[in-house]
């Protein structure tokens, strides 16, 4: 306990260095709440603060052991963070770790320090990391139907659908890309209002994520043999796969603003710039602008005297 208590309290010391200037906080056996069950779990060190105003909590689990902790821990604090409200997890342990527990840490996303690595560890640069990326998503949408009774095997995309007055509304496949379609643009909406509760992180990214649907629409088909059966039942499942491509950041300061940018090429083949301006007098904010990028000049202006007007930062 002895190694233990001076290790966890070395980690505590350099977490209250680093997050004081920025407001932050620590705190030593957190109690931090399930999602889904509302039980208390013991949190041996965890770190809040914000970044670019979006709360950030990392937990810090510490071992002092003598012996070199193995995969079972790290099973453990799997099972442990996987319903609790964490942005990242870090575990420090005073004797290293075996090469099946680092293997397995990597791919929980946990990240390994060992206890020379977490004293002298850059722990402000975990909050306030700031990258761009291009992200492409593809949506797998499987669409399947029920009917009444089930197990007909005379229906195809081309069988007719009617209502109940017996109108005809198109053919099954038109059905199925119409509720293909409208589940990819509930996917796109659900991204767009909640994306930072499904990514937090860069390495959030690789997850899949699964939504699903269950429609009862009001219609019925026509078989091959020409019987008009009830359609009681349709189930939309989808994946959605992000495409992560970091792209190279520039960093200037101008008038002691931080001033990051990329560009980003579109896939029509534009291009455009991106800038990510930390403003000195608003610290914890970060302003986001994008612009085309102008035209390279042509060989016929590259003798041309021209002025070029020294950038500006604006109050927004």
């Amino acid at each position: 306990m002895a190694k233990r208590s001076n290790l966890f309290q070395r980690i505590v010391h350099a977490l209250y260095e680093a997050l004081k200037p920025a407001g932050g906080t620590v705190t030593e056996s957190a109690q931090v709440l399930e999602a889904t069950s509302g039980a208390p779990r013991e949190v041996d060190i965890l770190a809040e603060t914000a970044a670019y105003g979006t709360p950030v909590r990392i937990a810090v689990e510490v071992r002092g052991r003598a012996k070199t902790d193995d995969v079972q821990w790290i099973d453990a604090l799997v099972g442990k963070y996987r319903d609790l409200n964490i942005d990242k997890v870090v575990a420090v342990s005073a004797s290293g770790f075996s090469e099946a527990a680092r293997r397995k840490a990597a791919s929980a996303r946990i990240q390994l320090l060992s206890a020379t690595e977490a004293a002298t560890h850059d722990w402000p640069a975990e909050f306030h990391r700031l990258g761009t990326a291009m992200l492409t998503r593809q949506d797998h949408v499987d669409v399947s139907i029920r009917t009444e009774p089930r197990g007909r095997h005379d229906l195809g995309r081309e069988s007719r659908l009617t209502t109940a007055d017996g109108t005809d509304v198109g053919s099954l496949n038109e059905l199925i890309e119409f509720v293909a379609g409208q589940h990819r643009t509930r996917v796109s909406d659900i991204l767009r209002t909640r994306f930072l509760e499904y990514y937090k992180t860069v390495a959030d990214l690789g997850r899949v994520l699964l939504t699903e649907a269950t429609l009862r629409p009001l219609l019925w088909v026509q078989t091959a043999s020409g019987d008009r059966i009830p359609l009681v039942q349709i189930a939309v499942r989808a994946k959605s796969v992000h495409t992560v491509a970091k792209l190279p950041v520039r960093h200037t300061e101008i008038s002691g603003h931080l001033v990051s940018s990329a560009e980003v090429k579109k896939p029509n083949g534009a291009s455009v710039e991106l800038f990510a301006i930390q403003r000195s007098d608003l610290p914890g904010t970060v302003t986001v602008r994008i612009s085309p990028k102008p035209a390279a000049r042509s060989e016929k202006g590259r003798g041309t005297e021209r002025t070029r007007r020294k950038p500006t930062m604006g109050p927004g």
